[in-house]
């Protein structure tokens, strides 16, 4: 089912560090303290200079193996006249022996590789930079993506996992870097170190009064969903419905709920309310399973308005005889279940257990008279006899239904064992009625 209705991981290889034209003012700023060098023979005495000025310490060594490299660098014009700078790198290299001389190397050599258009040497480069220490603070977390992003470009997942988590550690957010983070690890079919790095990044968005993604959150529930992790798919369901409260959103983050737990008629019932009051039901299966979980024959009024609805959306066949069974079914019950309500619930309180008063509390609910199914549902409770999370999660609903979100949270919070899950996500609903209305427009397009 998800694949359906979620769009398979798309790797886009559309070269992440393709726009890399931000990198000649990087190179340029990581190559300024040795463009100031003169002759490699007055090294020596520039460093003696240097040390009591706390400038950078360049060894002589490897001053001498880097001038002639970047005399090549700086002639260069084209990629042509840049290839004689190949062969002089790893004497350059080799040469390096403190961390000054390591962050001009690198910077050498991502000039070189710019002109060369060689993504292997601007990766080497920015390593090198990065791994002297020398890189401006409010350079590392962009100095980190782009080293990830050519690893991505390569497959090369383990690397690209270690510099993108580090670019977002730092507070680097543009380009998808929540989802990509996530997919170095989806990618080696490590979706429990994934969704673990995922939740954390979440959890540290929160404090900061923000968000993963829709796109990091959506794959987050595909991995979950792939491996079958039921102690998940749930929170990442909720998680994205809450976020990103679209009628889509909502209707793929149900339907894996339903798909992925175990549910009868009577604890999906539920679930398809919350997707009717989210505008997500969308295609034939999910009215025809609405119908079924409801039961024209107990629940005729909430019934008969969901498969007139469903036949005026043109997803259901008013001739067709299942509809037209069903119809007639909730027709004929629905008068007299309407106006035996009262009678129901004065019966209940008189009864010796709370099954009559639960019945009483189901037909209110269904009549929409959701403060009258309240009180009947937790007289249901007090003089027990029914399931108890069956009965909380139907009080939930109700209060949810009569707009009384507070209470209906606090019910929810209590409802264990198999209808969690969805209380899961009428939990994610509430939330989402307190959040910004920002947050159900349609997500930006991805960086491409």
């Amino acid at each position: 089912m998800f694949r359906t209705t979620v769009p398979a991981r798309r790797l886009r290889r559309n070269r992440l560090a393709r726009n890399f034209a931000f990198s000649l003012a990087v190179a340029g700023m990581g190559a300024a303290g040795m463009t100031a060098l003169a002759a490699p023979a007055h090294a020596a005495d520039k460093n003696k200079q240097g040390a009591s000025e706390g400038k950078p310490q360049y060894t002589k060594a490897f001053v001498e193996a880097y001038k002639p490299l970047q005399d090549v660098v700086n002639k260069a014009t084209d990629a042509a006249s840049a290839e004689p700078g190949r062969a002089l790198v790893q004497p350059m290299v080799a040469a390096i022996a403190n961390d000054d001389d390591r962050m001009a190397g690198g910077s050498i050599l991502l000039q070189l590789g710019l002109k060369l258009n060689d993504k292997e040497l601007q990766q080497q480069g920015l390593t090198m930079q990065l791994d002297s220490g020398k890189v401006p603070a409010d350079k590392q977390a962009v100095f980190n993506y782009y080293v990830g992003g050519m690893a991505w470009d390569k497959k090369d997942y383990a690397t690209a996992s270690k510099y993108l988590g580090k670019a977002y550690e730092l507070g680097y957010r543009e380009n998808d870097i929540d989802w990509l983070v996530g997919e170095t690890y989806f990618q080696q079919n490590q979706n429990a170190q994934g969704l673990a790095a995922l939740k954390q990044m979440e959890q540290a968005d929160e404090a900061a009064g923000k968000s993963l993604s829709e796109k990091a959150m959506r794959a987050a529930l595909k991995a979950a969903y792939d491996a079958k992790d039921t102690a998940q798919i749930a929170d990442w369901a909720a998680m994205v419905a809450q976020h990103y409260p679209r009628p889509d959103i909502w209707n793929i983050a149900l339907s894996v709920v339903r798909d992925s737990y175990d549910l009868q008629p009577d604890e999906a019932l539920d679930l398809y309310r919350l997707m009717r009051l989210t505008g997500s039901l969308k295609t034939k299966q999910d009215y025809v399973y609405y119908v079924d979980s409801a039961d024209a024959r107990k629940l005729a009024n909430e019934v008969m308005p969901v498969l007139q609805e469903g036949i005026s959306k043109g997803l259901l066949n008013a001739s067709d005889a299942y509809v037209a069974d069903n119809l007639q079914v909730a027709k004929t019950n629905a008068p007299s279940d309407r106006s035996g309500a009262d009678q129901m619930a004065k019966d209940a309180r008189t009864a010796a257990n709370g099954i009559a008063a639960r019945a009483a509390g189901d037909n209110y609910l269904a009549i929409g008279e959701p403060a009258k199914a309240v009180e009947m549902y937790q007289l249901a409770a007090q003089k027990g006899g029914v399931e108890a999370d069956r009965t909380q999660m139907r009080i939930g609903v109700a209060q949810a239904q009569a707009g009384n979100y507070d209470a209906a949270r606090q019910s929810f919070q209590q409802v264990t064992g198999k209808r969690q899950p969805v209380a899961k996500m009428w939990l994610a609903y509430l939330a989402s009625k307190q959040a910004p209305a920002a947050a159900a427009a349609p997500a930006a397009a991805p960086a491409q």
